[in-house]
């Protein structure tokens, strides 16, 4: 079996059906086995410990949960052998078509284990992350995928396995002093009156370094929850808003941030930003209100000549940080703006050193 394979087993995995919606038993098991291994080292379970972790996950998120009994029992026997060995305290082989209970696997102490072939793959971290993306992809919608993803903690998952399994993950959630790191020095100095321009600017471009660091840490492939770990003058503000696609911290008065969520190729997205030349896209408005507020921040970062950060999503909850991009031109008529990598005319000077970087790193 190679990466290929794997992926192509994982998204074929035998799942019931309750109307048009499919069962996601099996998934679910796996996902959380994914996560135990990235926090325990341990690519076993017995299902005395899998019970009650897995049945909640399935009762929350299987359609027609509620009408089964021993909830994580059927995913824990049947779940395809091509990726599972099961057996009992004794090491007697427990077989898929069995048509046991849970109390049954518990008297037995019946532990799974990954197979060893797919593990040695998994301990690929590109390959446990994609196994994890084939999952939430293959087998949730968007919206119930991000909610697992919390549920779980996969955004460290996601984070622990890019930076090394092999080692401990750098953490970004602790507070970084950024303009001392390695990752800023020799690109930008803080402007000499650093501490009397004001909030807004302080803030953003202390956003834009604190992003320099954390995207060279995840390849630019950044979970969602690391988006809200940023702090300033020692209050944590969000990068991008989880609900909303246009991020207007209350603290400012303009947008700071636009994201546009991951769709798989077979799903459309509900607004469609576009590609205008090289350097231009059309970004949409929140709704069809020129007036509703994150549009008029978005008028305010025009009006104002400031720099956005752009989230683009590339997988489920994790997106690319591309920066800075100025709006250039504002067209309500249209329900858009549109944003350019270069600055437009009269932009603050204090803001060349960014426009220069974007000539080349923006994305």
């Amino acid at each position: 079996m190679d990466e290929k394979q794997l992926i192509a087993e994982l998204k074929t995995l035998r799942v019931a059906r309750v109307g048009r919606q499919r069962a996601p038993h099996k998934p679910l098991l796996l996902l959380w086995l994914l996560q135990m291994f990235v926090k325990r080292r341990r690519w076993d379970a017995t299902y005395d410990e899998a019970e009650a972790p897995v049945g909640h996950l399935i009762g929350k998120y299987a359609p027609g949960a509620a009408e089964i009994t021993d909830l994580a029992a059927n995913p824990f026997i049947r779940l395809e052998r091509s990726l599972w060995e099961l057996s009992d305290s004794t090491g007697v082989a427990i077989a898929a078509n069995t048509s046991q209970r849970g109390s049954w696997l518990k008297a037995r102490g019946a532990r799974g284990r990954l197979r060893p072939e797919v593990v040695r793959l998994l301990n690929n971290p590109k390959t446990l992350v994609s196994a994890i993306e084939a999952l939430l992809e293959e087998y949730f919608t968007p919206g119930a995928a991000e909610l697992v993803r919390a549920e779980l903690g996969l955004d460290l998952v996601f984070s622990a396995a890019a930076s090394s399994l092999r080692r401990p993950s750098r953490s970004v959630s602790k507070r970084v002093d950024l303009p001392e790191t390695e990752a800023v020095r020799g690109q930008f100095h803080l402007p000499t009156n650093f501490k009397n321009l004001d909030y807004d600017t302080r803030l953003r471009w202390q956003a834009l370094m604190w992003l320099v660091q954390v995207r060279g840490t995840n390849d630019n492939r950044i979970p969602s929850s690391q988006l809200s770990l940023f702090e300033f003058e020692g209050k944590r503000i969000a990068l991008a808003d989880r609900q909303r696609g246009i991020r207007k911290p209350k603290e400012l008065e303009a947008a700071l941030s636009i994201k546009t969520a991951y769709r798989p190729e077979h799903q459309s997205r509900p607004y469609e930003d576009g590609i205008i030349g090289d350097r231009l896209r059309s970004y949409k408005y929140a709704g069809e209100d020129p007036n509703y507020f994150t549009n008029v921040a978005l008028r305010r970062a025009y009006e104002q000549k400031l720099p956005l950060i752009y989230f683009f999503g590339v997988a489920s909850g994790i997106y690319e940080a591309l920066f800075p991009w100025w709006i250039v031109a504002d067209q309500p008529e249209e329900l858009q703006v549109v944003i350019s990598l270069d600055p437009p005319q009269g932009t603050d000077p204090i803001w060349t050193p960014w426009a220069r970087r974007g000539r080349h790193a923006a994305g």
